[in-house]
């Protein structure tokens, strides 16, 4: 058995994944160290520092030294498991100044893929990253080079199905995609806007779980959202145990937090709070005498004389849009858009009058919602179509 140790985490621990290959330990980010994990005793030592990442399959490290991008070149060197040396790059030599800079490698051990991060190397607001993709099953041959300037997050692995998701995010945007290996090219197959977050990914349910700051969502393999609960703070995953369906997390104070996504009760909706400025209100009613008010981000239910708040099931995240069906009294039917700048937006619908919601965006791919329409006479059932244009491009999205 072979542990890979993270000496350098977000918040200062020590990271350990377990690999089965032999008993010895590689230490990352430190100069690395390689400890018999039956004796725990050191054997040997890394003359080089870096990001290392083992393969299981074969004899291969894969180590990423730290370096001064344009002023030498950052490459990721192929290493001998059994004698810690090797010869071999990544990329072959070039000028630092038109080079690769890779910062980070990511291994997929059964398909034999690696992911590479690249720093752009440019200072300043055009800073950024871009990442490339290799088969190593023998000499490493790219199967996809470059993309957009972007700040990306950890590559979340589906190896059965040959797929890869990343988030991204740029400026005020931010986005979740999927690439899936076609013959010999890695391919972008699906692009969600307006997610975001740290992936971690469970094959045998198809579910990619995304982390970002309180917020927990649940996405399946076709970046369907399909739930969201309120995290107690900002959180950064850690890791996820697939078998017993828990998820790890940690905040900057070391402290864990261990999800279990198997499912659970939803969340009473948070409560209101008083604003002393104006509020901005919009007022909906039904012919049965329902009224729904949109009042500073939050929405309200009355039949009389007095307001509820609803929202059981709905994120903590201002409402940037609503809508009543036109057969509300037979269908109680209500749509509302989530928006939060750019990132984690959202749009849920309710089936009993408000009183609990569920993400409905199967085939949306932006999920900021700046309106809702709905027509009564497209066709039999609730059409609505959600605008998630936010001063680009006008998008409708027909559902049934």
């Amino acid at each position: 058995m072979r542990a890979q140790i993270n000496g350098q985490s977000d918040h200062g621990r020590q990271l350990v994944q377990v690999l089965p290959v032999d008993h010895r330990v590689d230490r990352q980010r430190q100069p690395g160290q390689v400890v018999d994990t039956a004796a725990f005793t050191l054997t040997a030592t890394l003359d080089t520092p870096g990001q290392l990442t083992p393969d299981p399959a074969s004899d291969r490290l894969y180590l990423t030294p730290p370096c001064q991008c344009r002023t030498e070149q950052c490459n990721t060197l192929i290493l001998s498991a059994q004698t810690l040396t090797g010869t071999d790059t990544l990329f072959p030599p070039q000028d630092p100044l038109i080079a690769p800079c890779v910062i980070e490698t990511t291994l997929d051990p059964q398909n034999q893929l690696l992911y590479a991060l690249i720093y752009n190397g440019v200072a300043g607001s055009n800073s950024g990253n871009t990442f490339s993709a290799f088969d190593v099953s023998g000499p490493p041959q790219p199967v996809y080079e470059a993309g957009q300037i972007s700040y990306y997050g950890r590559f979340a692995l589906d190896p059965e199905q040959q797929r890869v998701f990343i988030s991204r995010g740029r400026l005020d945007r931010s986005f979740i995609e999927r690439f899936e290996l076609q013959g010999q090219t890695l391919t972008q197959t699906l692009e969600l806007a307006g997610a975001a977050g740290l992936l971690f990914y469970d094959p045998p349910r198809d579910r990619l779980y995304t982390v970002n700051g309180p917020a927990l969502q649940v996405f399946d393999g076709d970046l369907t959202l399909l739930s969201e609960i309120a995290l107690p703070g900002a959180f950064t995953p850690l890791t996820f145990d697939s078998a017993a369906q828990r998820l790890y997390l940690s905040d900057s104070n070391a402290n864990l937090l261990i999800v279990e996504t198997s499912g659970g009760q939803l969340d009473p909706p948070p409560s209101a709070v008083f604003s002393p400025q104006p509020a901005s209100s919009q007022l909906f009613s039904t012919p049965a005498g329902d009224y729904f008010r949109l009042d500073n981000g939050r929405l309200y239910h009355a039949q009389g004389q007095s307001w509820t708040l609803l929202g059981r099931g709905l994120p903590d995240r201002s409402i940037s849009a609503f809508a009543v069906s036109p057969n509300y009294q037979t269908d109680r039917t209500l749509l509302v858009g989530l928006s939060a700048q750019g990132r984690n937006g959202g749009l849920f619908r309710s089936s009993d009058g408000g009183d609990t919601w569920q993400p409905s965006t199967r085939g949306l791919t932006d999920l900021e919602i700046s309106q809702i329409v709905f027509s009564a006479h497209l066709c039999p059932g609730p059409d609505h179509f959600p605008d998630n244009a936010l001063s680009r491009p006008f998008p409708l999205h027909r559902r049934r």
